[in-house]
């Protein structure tokens, strides 16, 4: 998976480029503030719940990840 900065992330996004936000975060919260167009995934096994979701392979889009 290759990830991008928060900033690159905001950059993509005002330009409307493709791409997959994928958020770590309690489902209460994601329902509440969330990156529109992103996944949640738990962040004990994100790498492995990736794999599972068909959003992902078919987009092939770096994932911005806060760090």
């Amino acid at each position: 998976m290759r990830t991008i900065s928060t900033q690159l992330l905001k950059a993509r996004l005002d330009r409307s480029e493709p791409l997959l936000p994928v958020m770590t975060m309690d489902e209460h919260v994601f329902r509440r503030a969330h990156i529109p167009g992103s996944i949640r995934v738990d962040g004990a096994n994100a790498m492995s719940q990736l794999d599972d979701r068909p959003e992902y392979p078919a987009r092939q889009a770096p994932v911005a990840r806060n760090s």
